[in-house]
């Protein structure tokens, strides 16, 4: 008789699900949702909680458009909301599965992701320079809680990285691979060919401070461009190495609790 019961309750559990995933998700977001996704807005929301868009989706200084969701079901089951997520950033497209769990953390799996490689400016501590290429992102996960990123896994590619200003000089492509231990997130950056060799190490702590370290050389010296380039990373040794360090906070990137 018990196993029946629970037979019974599951499917009327699945039925609440069936019915509310085909609610009109512009009632339930301006009703229900809104508060609950921690600062995150939507506008011109069509479909259904099941399956439905917005034209724009924006958190803090983050905005998509042309964003596409599919909801994921038995997340519910688990206390978390999921879906899969694909979006078009800066005129690039975009894709991940993105859940919040109950204690209000965010989490992100199968992120593939196109970024302008300005970006990387203030993090790299390069006020004075213009940056060309892209950052492509592929993420296996990345989670965050109360705004702060606190594992990931995956990698960071700069393709076709170059220097903009003060001088106008191409230097290959870089790859950041990153991982999760115990002590923070450790990174490994290494060129996939090009112009500069490169190799540096990334740590982030559990508080959002990182530490990069890295070391580039020019392959070929009688190049002055990329001699120039380098410079603004410092100062070239005796062997024309350039040994870099660069300190800071990675920013919020979503409200986590709020």
């Amino acid at each position: 008789m018990r196993s029946v019961l629970k037979y019974v309750l599951f499917a009327a559990a699945m039925y609440v699900v069936f019915l509310a995933g085909t609610l009109p998700a512009p009632w339930i977001y301006s009703h229900w949702l809104q508060p609950r996704l921690g600062g995150m807005k939507l506008y011109g929301v069509q479909g259904t909680v099941w399956e439905g868009r917005a034209a724009v989706l924006r958190s803090g200084n983050i905005q998509v458009e042309n964003a596409h969701w599919a909801l994921h079901p038995w997340a519910l089951f688990r206390g978390r909301l999921e879906a899969a997520l694909h979006f078009n950033y800066e005129a690039a497209p975009g894709s991940m599965v993105v859940g919040r769990s109950l204690a209000g953390n965010w989490y992100f799996d199968e992120v593939s992701l196109e970024l302008p490689a300005g970006r990387l400016t203030p993090l790299l501590r390069l006020p004075a320079a213009e940056l060309g290429g892209k950052l492509a992102v592929q993420l296996s996960s990345l989670a965050v809680q109360h705004g702060k990123v606190t594992a990931v896994d995956g990698s960071v590619a700069w393709e076709k990285a170059a220097l903009r200003k003060p001088v106008a000089v191409e230097l290959g492509t870089f790859e950041m691979n990153l991982e999760t231990s115990a002590e923070g997130i450790n990174g490994t950056l290494l060129d996939k060919g090009g112009s500069v060799q490169a190799q540096g190490l990334f740590k982030l702590n559990p508080e959002g401070q990182y530490q990069l370290t890295a070391t580039f050389a020019s392959r070929n010296p009688q190049q002055p461009l990329i001699g120039q380039g380098l410079q603004l990373f410092g100062t070239p040794g005796p062997d024309g190495r350039v040994k870099y360090s660069a300190t800071g906070v990675v920013p919020a990137i979503f409200p986590g609790n709020s």
